[in-house]
């Protein structure tokens, strides 16, 4: 039977490995002990050089092999490497791999015998290659290097299950769902499997064996079919070069559907019992693997996803963070995939440019993120060799996660690269033949293109502020296709989270421009914002300090104004205290704006409504300004100006109240430039009339607007529905008052390294981040922990992120921040 062992702990590394080394003479007394995942050089948050972290390194161990070995295979699997890699094993070279994003096995059956222990070492070269995708050229994103994913020992029967791929195309939709919150799907029909079995005496010897196959859900086994394997199920594709296809089909009723809002999975097996054979009537061998079926179809008017259409919006992903680059433990990629669904409400993520982490993978399918994989890549196109490589890797991102019933559609083209029929005909090709369940996509930015796939992506750079969001379908794609925009905004509006508070707005409405177009425009099915997180690139990109700040939330996954937006357009939840989203898009600053210019303030919310205080009095009622954004669920509040009763007392009328206020409201978001002629007669008669000279109206619009020299102004915001407050928050202080710590976790795992964010935050006390303070902050621990990156830095922007990480050893972690002004609370991380 099967055994997986982890091999991420026990290794020993050195940055520094001559390709010449022979590997039999090695003395690895003075390397560092190391955990998988990890990276070779712990680089500065920014501002460093690239280069920095392409280097020639090596990773030792030895391995005992288990006896249950003997007469099976023994598979060394690594799930990534960066960029290249070659394997020995007691000095003898193994196996090698080339690419540095898609999973591979090494057959060491032959270098070491069971029971006994071996010497394993691998050395990486991470120095970026020309002949490796994604590289060629300049590209938009670091890729690190190490063995920065995990690492198992597989032990395999010579006779078994290789591959399992499914097909659920031929399944019928049961109940077809009459509301999109429609607790219930099912679905009836057939699922098409190919099986790939090896066999130590050829294919013929299958014959005639049988697979067991049982779907197994939270309340036991609900499916369980026996299949006959037979000649006439045999197909001519050759899985693996070493084993026989079989492809067949099992006619399933009531098979629970997998969606976005009630993501179902199924625990499938699948076991190998051979007939004729000394094992005869024995299970020779046991397949796992977690998966969900659903219903894609990718029409020119919508994505439909078990029969109803599906608008997509979304955010780009790269699987960077700071200091440790790719190498992080499964809890922190599964977070990204938690921060994307449930912080950024967004329900599709692409996978920008390149497969990634099956832990990451894994979660999406959990909680019903949607995903765009795409093979590594960025605007090059290699030759013959290089094209060779990209096929390869293409087969191997689909093979090892077709079973991901999140990931609805394969990019099988280079991100923004020219049109190259013959080579994308090919990487078309092999995806369908592979996987015909999901539409194929091909990322380009430029119009006209030849489609070879299923659906135009497209990056669609046009908004500049004023220009379209999104252009007619018509015009890039040149015909009625499906039509997704896979980027927007990104480059054409970098925007830091310690940037001027009037760029972190603009920032904000842009991502709500395009997704409004997305939603309203019947010829395009949704639309992927670049990006998620801010990422380390090279000196040919983003600020000249080597990150690209093209994020929606900074690389500590700290939210900027445009995070907030994207968050505002979840369900507010039953009840609705639970989900309510209330973020004004202000520091509440009066000289923070060009000009002192403070309005308008806009809210990101799902609330129905924002009541405003201010100073104890009611000023008024807000609501969504739906004509600006009739295409999203939540249009934002736009609050044009927060004068109140404060032009009661001096003798105006209301009619000339309500005048005031609008020439107030521009001014306030204009300046006096943007008041018409028309507006100044106005303004002057109605102060005529009161006997009002101009200072003291300005002294009275002064009061009225900003309340320009008195003690304070303190805001209160509540978010109402249906008549009730759901949520509330002050604002005015900005003074700092303390420094926050929050973990994202209270319990990390022992053994293999683990870890968690804490977030610190200089706070006022109404508990709003106090943006322009940038102190030094000061980390201190104890306990079997570790800080990851410096123990001393600076806030930046008011608040910095920091992850710390377990040693491997059970205990508790006392972790606490200082400042120049304030130390933390402290703060427990338990570690079982």
């Amino acid at each position: 039977m099967r055994t997986s062992l982890s091999l991420n702990q026990g290794w020993k590394f050195t940055p520094e490995f001559a390709s010449h080394s022979v590997p039999g003479e090695l003395n690895t007394d003075s390397w560092e002990s190391v955990c998988l995942p990890h990276n070779p050089v712990e680089l500065p948050y920014n501002g460093f050089d690239e280069r920095d972290s392409q280097v020639l390194c090596a990773y030792w161990r030895t391995l005992e092999v288990p006896r249950e070995s003997r007469g099976r295979r023994t598979l060394l699997h690594f799930e990534g490497v960066m960029l290249s890699c070659t394997i020995w094993v007691n000095g003898t070279q193994a196996g090698s791999h080339a690419g540095g994003y898609t999973p591979f096995d090494i057959d060491i059956s032959s270098h070491c015998s069971p029971g006994e222990r071996c010497e394993v070492l691998v050395a990486v070269d991470s120095r970026e290659n020309q002949n490796i995708p994604p590289f060629g050229n300049v590209v938009d994103f670091l890729s690190y290097g190490g063995i920065y994913r995990d690492v198992e020992l597989h032990i395999r029967e010579f006779t078994g299950i290789t591959e399992l791929r499914i097909s659920d195309q031929s399944l019928k939709l049961k109940d077809r769902p009459s509301r999109a919150d429609d607790p219930c799907l099912q679905a009836d029909g057939k699922l098409e499997f190919l099986a790939a079995v090896s066999s130590e005496a050829g294919g013929d010897s299958l014959t005639g064996a049988n697979l067991l196959i049982d779907l197994e859900a939270d309340s036991g086994i609900t499916h369980s079919r026996r299949i006959v394997l037979e000649p006439s199920m045999i197909s001519p594709e050759n899985a693996d070069g070493n084993s026989t296809a079989f492809r067949f089909s099992i006619e399933l009723e009531d098979l629970q559907l997998w969606d976005p809002e009630r993501p179902f999975l199924y625990d499938m097996t699948a076991r190998l019992v051979l007939s004729g054979h000394s094992r005869d009537g024995s299970v020779t061998d046991t397949h796992r693997q977690r998966t969900g079926f659903r219903l894609i179809d990718y029409r020119p008017d919508a994505l439909y996803l078990n029969g109803r259409a599906f608008p997509v919006i979304g955010l780009n992903r790269h699987q960077s963070f700071p200091h440790a680059g790719y190498a992080m433990p499964a809890r922190a990629q599964r977070r990204d995939a938690d921060i994307l669904k449930h912080e950024l409400a967004v329900n599709l993520v692409r996978t920008s440019h390149y497969p990634q982490s099956q832990h990451f993978l894994r979660r999406c399918d959990e909680i019903g993120l949607l995903v765009m994989e795409e093979i590594p890549g960025w605007q090059y196109i290699g030759d013959e060799e290089w094209k060779e490589r990209s096929l390869r890797e293409t087969g191997e991102m689909i093979r090892a996660h077709a079973h991901h019933p999140s990931i609805i559609m394969w990019g099988v083209r280079i991100n923004e690269s020219p049109d190259d029929d013959g080579f994308y005909a090919r990487t078309n090709a092999l995806a369908a033949g592979l996987d015909a369940t999901r539409p194929r996509g091909g990322v380009r930015n430029f119009a006209g293109s030849r489609l070879l796939e299923d659906v135009y992506t497209f990056n669609e750079f046009n908004h500049d502020g004023s220009a379209r969001p999104i252009r007619p379908r018509k015009k890039i794609a040149g015909k009625k296709v499906p039509f997704l925009v896979t980027e927007h905004n990104g480059h054409m509006y970098p925007t830091k989270r310690f940037d001027q508070e009037e760029r972190l707005v603009e920032h904000a409405l842009r991502h709500a421009r395009v997704m409004n177009a997305a939603l309203t425009r019947g010829d395009v099915t949704g639309a992927i914002g670049w990006c998620a997180f801010d990422y380390n690139t090279h000196k040919e990109f983003g600020s000249g300090d080597r990150i690209c700040y093209h994020g929606v939330m900074d690389m500590f996954r700290i939210p900027k104004f445009a995070a907030h937006l994207y968050k505002s357009q979840r369900h507010p939840g039953v009840p609705a205290a639970d989900g309510a989203v209330m973020e004004p898009l202000t520091h509440f600053a009066l000289g923070e704006r060009d000009g002192a210019r403070s309005f308008p303030i806009y809210v990101a919310t799902n609330c129905q409504s924002i009541r405003v205080e201010r100073n104890g009095e009611f000023v008024g009622e807000f609501f969504p300004c739906r004509e600006e954004f009739p295409g999203l669920v939540h249009p934002p509040v736009k609050i044009p100006e927060l004068v109140g009763n404060r032009l009661d007392g001096y003798g105006f009328s209301d009619r000339d109240i309500r005048r005031l206020k609008k020439i107030l409201a521009l001014i306030l978001e204009k300046g006096t430039p943007g008041l018409s002629p028309v507006h100044w007669i106005s303004m002057g008669l109605i102060f005529l009339r009161r006997g009002i000279n101009f200072v003291e109206a300005e002294r009275i619009f002064n009061r009225a607007a900003t309340g320009w020299g008195e003690p304070h102004q303190q805001y209160r915001f509540t978010g109402m529905m249906n008549g009730e407050a759901v949520i509330e928050g002050e604002y005015g202080d900005g003074v700092p008052r303390k420094l926050s710590v929050r973990a994202d976790d209270s319990v990390l795992n022992s053994g293999e390294w683990d870890c968690t964010r804490i977030v610190c935050r200089l706070e006022d006390r109404f508990g709003n981040i106090t943006p322009y303070v940038n102190e030094y902050v000061r980390f201190e621990l104890d306990g079997p922990g570790q800080v990851m990156g410096p123990e001393q830095t600076a806030l930046i922007g008011g608040a910095i992120g920091v992850w710390v990480r377990s040693l491997g050893e059970a205990g508790t972690i006392r972790f606490r921040a200082h400042c120049g002004r304030f130390s933390s609370r402290p703060l427990e991380i338990t570690v079982e």
